[in-house]
């Protein structure tokens, strides 16, 4: 993996840029209205990241999207309206010097 971005620099990259992030994993929302869109929330020391996963890349990487707690992904940055998303292809365990505390995210479905 290249390197990595913060949330401040993730929000500064702009539209249409591809990124990396790596974050905890504060939740995963998966509701039946979105077509089977799954969003899900990072955050860093920094501050959150909203990702989007469409159906065919959670498919992919559901095993790793469902369980991971620190959760490397890689995609596209899409801005609206002052909004970002990351527009998640690859989804990856971020390999860490050392051990980190496990936690629980909250889920909702």
């Amino acid at each position: 993996m290249g390197g990595c971005f913060s949330y401040p620099q993730v929000n500064r990259l702009g539209h249409g840029r591809r990124c990396d992030y790596v974050g905890i994993v504060i939740c995963r929302q998966r509701p039946h209205t979105a077509s089977g869109v799954t969003f899900m929330t990072l955050e860093d020391e920094t501050g959150f990241v909203n990702l989007v996963l469409w159906q065919k890349v959670w498919d992919e990487y559901k095993l790793l999207a469902k369980t991971l707690s620190l959760m490397g992904v890689s995609g596209r940055l899409q801005t609206e309206d002052g909004v970002t998303h990351l527009i998640v292809d690859r989804v990856w365990e971020p390999s860490l010097q050392e051990e980190i505390a496990a936690g629980r995210s909250r889920d909702f479905h």
